[in-house]
């Protein structure tokens, strides 16, 4: 295992399609050494198991980064309300480049690998990097992501850019393990306000069998099928049933057309799961969203 100080370094660019205005973070401002996971609750981001901003000779070039503590810990993000740090929040876009590239400190080859999680501390995806390219998510509702490199060498940051964390969203009502072995949780992407018609929704993992999301005005919490039916009230399908893929079901809500308005909605999912026996159905926990204008 390689034990070189090799700092590669990671920028965040805005590769993706979405209109957002988006947020970056470029390390430049504090003084070197003087940073802490606090300095950027304000931006959304608190950062666990840095050593600070250091100043690198990077091809000839000086950059400020942020960087693990140690060759062996792991940097970790996880996105907060910037108004209210205690609120947690999670974004739908993260982008970020591996940039070993000629003249980079230590030389070699840099492997990099990156998992998140929504805000369950349910994993939604992992990635690795061998060398340059780049790692982007843009998969769930990103509340946590952990950064960490295979080769035993600080992970670095020189610019990071991504859509600004949103809340309006939370998880409530019990969900049993499906045929997976797991219990189902729903998630979202996007926005809660229904002018920008931009939402998404994730139900994982669950079997790769047809399913439907559906919502409704009330919160409950009854045996249903092999789970639990969390949404009472008039319930309203989103059509057409979406069919699960590498044990993910995935819905883009046209919020017109499916009459949300101003509020509370909870949202659910449904699923077949003839391996799982009994009702063979199962379904997720619950999900409440606030929508506003």
């Amino acid at each position: 295992m390689r034990r070189t100080i090799g700092i590669a370094l990671i920028v965040a660019i805005a590769l993706s399609s979405s209109s957002k205005a988006q947020t970056l973070i470029d390390f430049e401002g504090p003084p070197t050494g003087a940073t802490s996971g606090l300095d950027y609750l304000s931006q959304g981001i608190r950062f666990s198991g840095s050593a600070g901003v250091q100043e690198v000779n990077y091809g000839g070039a000086i950059s400020e980064i942020i960087t693990s503590g140690d060759w062996f810990s792991p940097l970790e993000m996880t996105f907060v309300d910037p108004g209210d740090s205690s609120v947690d929040a999670t974004t739908d876009y993260v982008a970020m480049q591996n940039h070993w590239g000629p003249g980079g400190p230590g030389g070699g080859t840099d492997e990099w690998t990156a998992s998140s999680y929504d805000i369950n501390g349910v994993l939604i995806e992992t990635k690795t990097l061998i060398g340059d390219g780049w790692l982007i998510f843009d998969t769930g509702a990103i509340h946590v992501l952990v950064l960490d490199d295979m080769n035993s060498t600080a992970f670095a940051m020189d610019n990071l850019t991504y859509n600004p964390p949103t809340t309006g969203g939370g998880n409530y009502c019990a969900s049993t393990p499906n045929s997976t072995g797991v219990a189902a949780v729903i998630s979202y992407s996007g926005s809660t306000s229904l002018a920008d018609n931009n939402l998404t929704l994730y139900a994982a993992p669950v079997p790769n069998k047809p399913g439907i999301f559906f919502f409704g005005p009330n919160q409950i919490e009854i045996p249903f099928g092999n789970g639990f039916l969390c949404v009472g009230g008039g319930l309203t399908r989103l059509n057409p049933p979406v069919v699960a893929s590498g044990n993910l079901a995935t819905y883009v809500v046209d919020v017109v057309a499916a009459g949300l308005i101003v509020g509370t909605t909870n949202f659910q999912y449904w699923g077949r799961d003839p391996a799982g026996g009994g009702a063979f159905f199962n379904t997720s926990n619950g999900l409440s969203i606030t929508f506003i204008p």
